[in-house]
């Protein structure tokens, strides 16, 4: 039986508490313009029989019978939403009017050089020139001497090729084959002979050369 009665007193104060608040609202925005604090409604809720009255927080007070209650009526600012979509492209405008001409631009720089053009016709043949004076002799009694050598495996050879009697060598060389032969000499000796030294680094075969002489008349 307690239990019940205690039930229904508690469904009675809840009650009242929604109908003050349904009241509170209706003469919210009265009650805004005549009560300062930054748009707070200030209120008082009796504990006993859960009325509720506003009152201006600055002057007045609850009873110590009341609890006091606050309503923040503009609310806070919510987070910054999202970018929306970009809407649909526009249509093309119409062309404007023609522009005035405008002036004349700063002259411009020189531009690189052209293609060469194609060659032109031959011309018509020219006179005969007068004869020229006589040219300095050419090499007289050019000649090349040849002499061939070998060399044993691991060893060495000296040849000497000679230019004919009265004759002056201009150059010489050689030529290799077999063995493992390379050339340690390869120049003139004197004025007359060209001489090559060959060595052989095979172990087992003979290398074979020739060596020449480019000679002329003295």
């Amino acid at each position: 039986m307690k239990a019940l009665v205690h039930m229904l007193a508690k469904r009675k104060r809840l009650a009242g508490v929604t109908l003050g608040l349904v009241a509170l609202v209706a003469f919210a925005g009265a009650a805004l313009a005549t009560i300062p604090g930054g748009g707070v409604i200030s209120g008082c809720y009796a504990k006993r029989d859960g009325s509720l009255r506003v009152v201006d927080a600055a002057t007045g007070q609850c009873k110590s019978s009341e609890t006091p209650l606050n309503w923040n009526v503009a609310g806070q600012q919510g987070p910054k939403g999202d970018t929306g979509a970009a809407g649909p492209k526009g249509d093309t405008g119409s062309a404007g009017p023609k522009g005035d001409t405008g002036s004349a631009g700063p002259k411009g720089d020189t531009g690189a050089a052209g293609a060469a053009g194609p060659a032109g016709p031959a011309g018509p043949q020219g006179a005969t020139g007068p004869q020229g004076p006589a040219g300095p002799g050419g090499l007289d009694g050019y000649e090349i001497v040849r002499r061939d050598g070998e060399v044993q495996p691991l060893s060495y050879s000296y040849l000497q090729v000679p230019c004919p009697t009265g004759k002056r060598v201009l150059g010489g060389g050689y030529n290799m084959g077999g063995g493992s032969p390379w050339a340690f000499h390869n120049d003139p000796v004197g004025s007359s002979i060209w001489q090559v030294a060959i060595e052989n680094k095979d172990l087992f075969t003979k290398a074979y050369f020739t060596a020449y002489a480019i000679c002329a008349n003295a």
